[in-house]
């Protein structure tokens, strides 16, 4: 097996572009500083950020010490951009702003100053390859006549794929990395958990008919939930202390709780996708012990529910049950899912005129919506696959489905080897699982047009990568 060519250490000697980049920093930091100053003196408002810039800077200084936690930093701070509400709000402005100059920085830093080879192997080839390829394809917005505003907000997403190159950086360079990006993503599902878990509480209370408790649901950044419920239910089966097991039984609790008053069919489906998927590869013993987890685990929440909800708790109950039974007709009765697929064949019929290349980001499309009952214009393609043809044509769909089965394929390597490590085992596993779940759930979502989406799958597959190329590593060096 071919080791990558890889600097396996982080040190690199000082030198002066090094000095003059933090020197730059620090200067930055510094007039940021006088601006926010000089505005507070306009508007007393803005007071309360100063001291918040001066928390952030701490923050920075004792974060950039140890760069694989400033890298867990940054991707549990994703919570800030987690709001998908019109317009931008300040705290996704400062989380941009910031997590691009992380990436800047860090390919400025890796590729100039280090001298690393970022690209080592196919996967790494096709990352970069996919986001050169969409970005060149604004080109193609321009030529279309799309809306260049509304483009760049499709394109600024796709960012986030960048983030595979420090994670699998630090997969690679730590062996227990994969533990500490694991944790910063549980964060962000156990952040997605608690605030919808209040918003729908307070829709709750707020609720002024019976239709309006049952109808119900709060299913804002749901996907973080698939990963964080299986995740959460794996751990627990393999902790072997009663503390660990007590812990991730309330963290499978509040994840499954989230997933339940989302009322996302397609994340229910996923859910059971995954476990079954998992349960193929655990074994006996683990395996009776999942069962027996889930029926005590379903108990326990019906019965809190009860406490917590009194009055509400039948017809909230009577209003899930009426959302899972419509699982069996939905292909043909709903007709929010119906309506897709009018759009799916409204967007190949787009596709055919330009199937190699693609349209570009923010082009839109026709087709009479089944919902509106009337011509609909977008540019948004309710299936992962057909949108990425629709915008990046055959050039970037064939790269981006080759990086799944590259990924799915490794994983299922790693899981049937016989010798490997338990903890990278189960991580693998949870990948893998969630990965095949998320790629069920593609055909009626679009991954890659939002921060969440891309987030909720990349980091698994550069989990799976960077695992993947550190055990290559210590093989070659064996």
């Amino acid at each position: 097996m071919t080791a990558p060519a890889i600097n396996i250490s982080d040190s690199v000697p000082t030198s002066t572009v090094h000095r003059w980049g933090e020197m730059v920093l620090r200067v930055a930091f510094g007039l940021l500083l006088v601006l926010l100053l000089g505005l507070a003196y306009l508007d007393w408002r803005l007071i309360p950020l100063i001291p918040a810039l001066c928390v952030g800077i701490g923050v920075w200084l004792w974060a950039s010490a140890n760069p694989l936690l400033h890298l867990c930093l940054v991707i549990a701070g994703a919570a800030l951009a987690f709001e998908h509400s019109p317009g931008l709000s300040p705290p996704e402005i400062v989380y941009g702003l910031y997590y691009l100059n992380y990436l800047l920085f860090w390919m400025v830093y890796h590729v100039l100053l280090r001298r690393d080879p970022i690209i080592t192997s196919v996967p790494d080839a096709l990352v970069l390859g996919y986001f050169v390829w969409a970005s060149a394809t604004f080109a193609f917005t321009l030529l279309y006549g799309g809306d260049v505003r509304h483009g760049f907000s499709e394109w600024l997403p796709t960012t986030y794929l960048l983030f595979y190159f420090p994670i699998r950086h630090h997969c690679i360079r730590h062996p227990r990395a994969f533990l500490y990006i694991a944790s910063a993503f549980a964060f962000l599902a156990l952040f997605v958990v608690l605030r919808n878990a209040i918003v729908y509480y307070i829709d709750m209370q707020n609720a002024d008919a019976i239709w309006k408790v049952m109808a119900n649901r709060e299913r804002l950044n749901e996907r973080f939930l698939l990963i964080g419920s299986v995740g959460a239910i794996l751990f627990l089966l393999h902790a072997r202390q009663w503390f660990t097991r007590t812990v991730y039984f309330g963290l499978t609790s509040l994840y499954m709780v989230g997933v339940v008053i989302s009322q996302a069919r397609a994340l229910w489906v996923a859910i059971v996708l995954a476990l079954a998927v998992a349960f193929v590869f655990l074994d006996a013993e683990r395996r009776t012990r999942m069962i027996v987890t889930v029926t005590l685990w379903a108990g326990l929440v019906l019965l809190a529910a009860y406490l917590i909800l009194g009055d509400f708790f039948m017809v909230v109950l009577l209003g899930l049950l009426e959302r899972l039974l419509t699982l069996q007709g939905a292909a043909t009765r709903d007709v929010s899912l119906v309506n897709r697929f009018v759009e799916w064949q409204a967007a190949l019929e787009q596709i055919a005129q330009n199937p190699v290349l693609g349209h570009g980001f923010g082009v839109d499309y026709s087709y009479y919506s089944l919902v509106f009952e009337a011509t609909y214009y977008t540019s948004h393609v309710h299936n992962t696959f057909i949108g990425i043809w629709y915008r990046h044509g055959l050039v970037g769909l064939s790269m981006y489905v080759a990086l799944w089965a590259i990924v799915l394929w490794r994983a299922w390597i790693m899981l049937r080897a016989k010798h490997i490590d338990p903890q990278i085992r189960l991580i693998v596993l949870i990948c893998f699982s969630s990965l095949l779940a998320l790629l069920l759930a593609s055909n009626t979502e679009a991954f890659m047009l939002t921060d969440d989406s891309v987030l909720v799958h990349l980091l698994p597959m550069a989990l799976v990568i960077g695992i993947w190329d550190r055990r290559s590593y210590e093989t070659h060096l064996a």
